[in-house]
């Protein structure tokens, strides 16, 4: 979806989105160009993991009004309920800065 609406290559949108604005200088997802499979694909270090977790909660990349939206309970309506992983919220798709 990124790639289509961007119009950037998978390794494109992850230089231009993840490792460029965070300093991610030794991060790198390799695999098929069309489906890399990011879930499972990243390959990082203790030091770019720190970086980012710095630019987000630092509100460097993005807006801590943005980084708050990422953050919000998307699931209200699971509260009554015993999930395993707790809230969910949508984060990893507003991470694209220069999106409308």
């Amino acid at each position: 979806m990124a790639t289509a609406a961007s119009n950037l290559t998978i390794q494109e949108v992850l230089t231009k989105y993840l490792y460029k604005p965070y300093g991610m200088i030794e991060t790198n997802c390799e695999g098929n160009s069309s489906n890399p499979a990011l879930a499972i694909c990243f390959e990082t270090t203790g030091s770019d993991y720190q970086n980012f977790l710095a630019g987000v909660l630092s509100y460097k990349v993005l807006s801590k009004e943005i980084v708050d939206a990422s953050e919000k309970n998307m699931t209200p309506f699971m509260s009554k309920h015993n999930t395993m992983y707790g809230d969910y919220g949508f984060g990893h798709f507003l991470f694209c800065f220069d999106s409308p």
